[in-house]
């Protein structure tokens, strides 16, 4: 599903949004991909357009299962009003039918060129579920990638 990103007064288009999810009524599930700063065209919503992506609630409330991935790329490079902070905080715990997923990799701010590391994190499910979540996802690392370094498939939650 696609939408223009810019409504007429060139903020973020919540309007086309709320369409294109809802227009996924009859399938009953949605993947909406949120990332800022957008490439190429840099632009990230301010405070007030970031609380604008009710849309998902609305999709949710309407009985559709929605996939939100967040892609804060560049996150920490703020222009003027921007967010700062991403959106997957507002997204974990907003509605049962929504589940919030954050992606983020060591950046060149960090001085890691070339080093492929990325991080997942799920938002907003039952313990059971993240569980479930996290053994998939830990399957389809080592299906798919050879010879990862075992610092990044490395997990140790803290403790409790």
């Amino acid at each position: 599903m696609e939408f223009p990103l810019y409504d007429g007064d060139n903020k973020f288009n919540a309007a086309g949004l709320r369409d294109a999810l809802l227009a996924q009524k009859e399938r009953g599930k949605a993947i909406v991909v949120l990332n800022f700063p957008n490439n190429p065209t840099g632009y990230t919503p301010g405070a007030e357009e970031g609380r604008a992506i009710a849309p998902l609630k609305d999709a949710a409330d309407a009985g559709i299962n929605v996939v939100a991935v967040t892609d804060d790329a560049y996150f920490g490079l703020f222009f003027e009003d921007s967010l700062q902070e991403s959106l997957f905080g507002q997204l974990c715990g907003l509605h049962e039918r929504i589940l919030p997923i954050k992606v983020d990799g060591a950046t060149k701010e960090e001085y890691v060129w070339g080093f492929r590391v990325g991080f997942i994190t799920y938002g907003g499910l039952s313990e059971a579920s993240l569980s479930a979540l996290e053994q998939k996802t830990l399957g389809i690392i080592r299906a798919t990638i050879s010879s990862g370094p075992h610092p990044s498939q490395t997990y140790r939650p803290p403790p409790r």
